[in-house]
């Protein structure tokens, strides 16, 4: 199959509507899905890279990936072996030690926080990277209250 002969189910229409709601997907993901949406709609691979400003081998690498194995095959994120994610589980676990460290009246540095991750998950990161995802997720999470919120009152 070529790019040209990208066209989409209704499924897998209904699925990229679903995907690119989620508000947690990594910006690269989401240009993945943006590429073979474009290359839909019946742009060529030189028109989508200029407008998502990437290579045009990455447009083709990308509806290749589609083609083969649908969008599970534009998702993925880490390479074989590798935990390069930090999943809601590890925020989760970051948050739990966080709130230990609290009760025994000590504060965490983003160094004791990338040493638990190292120790805990075997993931190794700078702390500026997870200062960065940190900040990141406190802003969703308030995003997501006052959505939660405006809807609540909504409804009233």
């Amino acid at each position: 199959m070529k790019i040209s002969e990208i066209v989409f189910s209704d499924e897998q229409r209904k699925q990229l509507r679903t995907l690119m709601k989620t508000k947690s997907l990594p910006l690269q993901v989401v240009k993945r899905l943006e590429a073979i949406r474009l290359l839909e709609k019946g742009c060529t691979p030189t028109m989508v890279a200029h407008q998502l400003a990437i290579r045009k081998e990455l447009v083709r690498k990308y509806a290749t990936d589609f083609l083969k194995k649908g969008f599970d095959g534009l998702v993925r994120l880490e390479k074989p072996g590798k935990d390069t994610i930090l999943t809601e589980e590890k925020f989760q676990a970051l948050e739990s030690y966080i709130q230990q460290q609290k009760k025994l009246n000590k504060r965490c540095s983003l160094k004791d926080l990338t040493t638990f991750l190292t120790v805990t998950f075997g993931i190794t990161m700078s702390a500026e990277w997870l200062s960065k995802r940190l900040v990141l997720r406190k802003q969703a999470q308030k995003q997501s209250r006052s959505r939660i919120n405006r809807d609540i009152l909504a409804g009233v």
